[in-house]
């Protein structure tokens, strides 16, 4: 028996914008030589434990378990070293290991989407066969990366993305900008029978989207879903969901005027608005600035984390006076810069 800390840390990319990247697919951010459709992993081992007294010289073979159609690796049998070596290596590299690359060339047509599987392995060789080969990563479970080069996101010419966990919008209560849509998001998905319109009959009211930290997966469904139709073409959902939410608050709030405008949630442009009967939703009257400008966020964030047509999605905020997700989720809540080519990011859009 043998016993072993085996670190994978795995990198996707995205590109730098389309006109940027020319003919190209030059990743953001990465050396030269890297494309948008790579995935990088760095392996290192440490604090090993063997009965064998030449345990040193040993062979050990590490590989990262690829999956899916079109995917290539650089090592597709693993890399084999003597642990001496792999010690060594993560010695003198600290913050990095050995290096390897997973590529995912694009398929030529549409969206250009593949989907990978990742189950990185170790192999202690010439160890007794019970304890020689041994998944870091569950089979039945791998780590998931979906791969695009879509046109309908401009500000990154392709990318990759880990699919296996959905990605959560955020909206902040301390931000002064978006202190409304924030708090109107809260209300929906915390306290939904507090919103606007009752659901009536003595049914309760629940609104999709709220983030389960115990299936981050969509496991159990819950998310919300993403159409990237215009709502500014009559007869698109997007269209309908903004129209049905407008009527809804002149209806059960008040008229307003142009300093004002009407939040909706879910929002209009996901296919659980307010004119998909199979959910319920909440409208409130707020301040039109804050409304674009948590929309303008939302529209840029869908580019961000690469969302097409029908992916799924959490929504979450942060309360006042706090730095923590309303829903408990564990981890860091990023704040990423949005890239230049986006410098719009206050500008007025609202819902996307």
């Amino acid at each position: 028996m043998y016993t072993a800390k085996l670190t994978v840390v795995m990198h996707s990319y995205v590109g730098i914008g389309w006109k940027a990247a020319g003919s190209g697919m030059p990743a953001r951010d990465a050396a030269a030589g890297v494309n948008s459709r790579q995935i990088k992993a760095w392996v290192r081992i440490d604090n090993w434990d063997a009965p064998d007294d030449d345990y040193l010289e040993r062979s050990v073979a590490v590989g990262l378990g690829v999956g899916g159609s079109g995917f290539t690796t650089n090592f597709p049998n693993g890399r084999t070293a003597t642990l001496e070596q792999w010690i060594n290596e993560s010695k003198s590299s600290p913050e990095n290991g050995f290096e390897m690359t997973i590529g995912a060339p694009g398929s030529g047509t549409g969206d250009q989407i593949r989907y990978c599987k990742i189950s990185p392995w170790v192999n202690y060789q010439q160890a007794d066969l019970e304890s020689r080969h041994y998944h870091l990563h569950p089979t039945k479970n791998p780590a998931l990366f979906r791969c695009d080069t879509s046109s309908k996101i401009r500000a990154y010419k392709g990318g990759c993305i880990v699919w296996h966990i959905r990605p959560i919008f955020m909206l902040d209560e301390n931000d002064d900008l978006v202190t409304k849509s924030a708090s109107h998001i809260a209300a929906a998905l915390y306290n939904p029978q507090t919103t606007i319109p009752k659901a009536g009959n003595g049914v309760p009211k629940k609104i999709p989207g709220a983030f389960q930290w115990w299936a981050p997966g969509c496991t159990y469904g819950g998310c919300l879903k993403v159409t990237r139709a215009s709502a500014k073409v009559k007869g698109t959902i997007p269209y309908n969901n903004r129209k049905k939410a407008i009527s809804t608050c002149k209806l059960f709030i008040r008229q307003y005027w142009d300093s004002d405008s009407c939040d909706e949630y879910p929002f209009a442009s996901t296919l659980q608005g307010a004119s998909q009967t199979d959910y319920h939703f909440s409208v409130a009257v707020i301040e039109g600035e804050d409304n674009c400008l948590a929309g303008s966020r939302l529209g840029h964030w869908y580019n961000r984390v690469r969302l097409l047509e029908t992916d799924e999605f959490w929504v979450d905020t942060i309360a006042r006076n706090t730095s923590s997700p309303r829903s408990g989720a564990p981890g860091y809540v990023a704040t990423n810069p949005t890239p230049e080519e986006l410098f719009h990011l206050d500008g007025c859009t609202v819902d996307g």
